[in-house]
């Protein structure tokens, strides 16, 4: 009977050590599928040698919908991720438009600057040339 409670405490031990690898998983979202494939067959594991206690059923229990949690989350992530990479996709190509259109109207600021200084000068050179004829 104690060998049956060490192997259960121990059991309980490696249970608790699932959980918290379950935690970690759910930080490394790159290498969860992986992670969580090992944890399943830990928990298969654990179902063959727990089956006689009904800790392990629970404990099993709990693994399961965190591992069914983390998929979600995996699957939310993904979603998100995917959708935000659409979203930086779009700004990138609106960045590179306005880029587009401000590289235009410098061009046009540029031509009207070179133009306003030509009638400008044109202006002053009729000024000067109205000013000659009259003091003529």
């Amino acid at each position: 009977m104690e060998t049956l409670w060490k192997e259960g405490n121990r059991l309980l031990e490696e249970n608790d050590s699932i959980q918290k690898e379950s935690d970690a998983l759910h930080k490394e979202v790159a290498g969860l599928s992986r992670e969580l494939d090992d944890a399943q067959l830990q928990i298969h594991n654990l179902q063959q040698t727990l089956s006689s206690f009904d800790a392990a059923h629970d404990a099993k229990a709990r693994v399961e919908t965190l591992a069914n949690d983390l998929r979600a989350e995996i699957k939310v992530h993904r979603s998100e991720n995917e959708g935000l990479r659409r979203k930086l996709q779009e700004a990138a190509e609106e960045s590179r438009r306005a880029a587009e259109k401000e590289k235009a109207l410098s061009t046009q600021i540029a031509a009207a600057q070179v133009e306003t200084q030509r009638a400008t000068d044109e202006h002053r050179a009729q000024v000067e040339e109205s000013a000659k004829k009259r003091k003529a």
